[in-house]
């Protein structure tokens, strides 16, 4: 098996074991995101994937595991930016100073 095969490989379980946790806990922690962005990222910088093929396989992974088609990205200049879909913190009134 080539390189560029096993960085296909491997980026494609790291995607799909990305976006199964996601659809699964509805999170995922932050770090693994980053590292993940920075592996795909490497494979494009060593010309192990095309650009094209690896924004197919992050689309293909999150329709897979969350059904749906994944919103655009909204920085057009990254090279590689996974799209997740976060649920909203909840968010309680603050005591302040004022309460007792």
């Amino acid at each position: 098996m080539t390189s560029e095969a096993q960085f296909v490989a491997l980026a494609q379980q790291r995607l799909d074991d990305f976006y199964s946790q996601l659809a699964l806990t509805g999170e995922v922690a932050p770090g693994v995101r980053f590292r993940l962005e920075g592996f795909l990222e490497a494979g494009l910088v060593l010309q192990l994937a095309e650009p094209r093929h690896l924004a197919n396989m992050i689309n293909a992974s999150y329709r897979a595991f969350m059904g749906e088609p994944p919103e655009p990205c909204p920085i057009a200049d990254v090279p590689v930016q996974l799209p997740v879909r976060w649920q909203r913190a909840p968010v309680y009134p603050s005591a302040g100073k004022d309460s007792c």
